[in-house]
């Protein structure tokens, strides 16, 4: 459930926050791969706290894919 005080960022605001482009954002958006949002009219928002739960899984998934390439070239080597 959203917070009453949620803070909400427009796509200028997240793109500056992940240092990519909009359209980066826009593509992400059309495939489905990138962070929740709601549209107003033609606007983006995008709820900062799920931007952050977001980024989190996305270092998760960082770190699993190298334990796992570790791993890799451990069974290799």
């Amino acid at each position: 459930m959203q917070r009453i005080d949620e803070e909400w960022l427009t796509s200028q605001e997240l793109a500056d926050r992940l240092k990519v482009k909009v359209c980066t954002l826009d593509k992400w958006a059309y495939t489905g791969t990138g962070p929740n949002f709601i549209k107003a009219g033609r606007c983006r928002r995008y709820p900062l706290s799920h931007i952050v739960e977001w980024e989190q899984e996305l270092l998760k998934q960082g770190m699993l894919r190298r334990q796992i390439a570790i791993a890799i070239q451990h069974q290799a080597a």
